[in-house]
């Protein structure tokens, strides 16, 4: 638990770096921000209309609100989190596949893939000891 709420205070840390350095902060950047956004605002066709949002539910009372309220903030949360064990998870893909190309650079030995292994230090060997068991899918 401790884990995932560390890689979630990270990837929310990472990513409000990211909110705030997108944002003109600091009040010498302020008015070329402001100028950037008048000219794109110019730069819009004035043809081109916004749909209004429609309504796609409508809530019998406030209770009912609140509590959908509740569960979409999980959901998102969620999808944040989601997200962030994603880039995560490819990180490490990327220092796997680097790893495998050093080991194939210098000892000329490629891992099979679905295959477990074991380094005996002992008689300087590298053993092939039989295939990674498969996981069922969470139901």
């Amino acid at each position: 638990m401790k884990k995932w709420f560390a890689v979630f205070i990270v990837f929310t840390f990472a990513a409000s770096l990211g909110c705030f350095a997108s944002q003109a902060v600091y009040a010498k950047d302020a008015p070329k921000a402001v100028e950037k956004k008048a000219e794109a605002k110019a730069a819009e066709p004035a043809a081109v209309e916004r749909e209004e949002p429609k309504v796609v539910l409508k809530f019998k009372s406030i209770e009912d609100a609140q509590e959908f309220d509740k569960l979409f903030s999980e959901k998102q949360v969620s999808f944040i989190i989601m997200a962030g064990l994603n880039k995560y998870g490819l990180q490490e893909q990327k220092n796997v596949d680097e790893i495998d190309k050093q080991i194939e650079e210098k000892f000329e030995f490629k891992m099979k893939e679905g295959k477990m292994y074991k380094l005996d230090r002992q008689k300087l060997e590298m053993l092939e000891v039989g295939d990674i068991p498969k996981q069922e899918a969470p139901e």
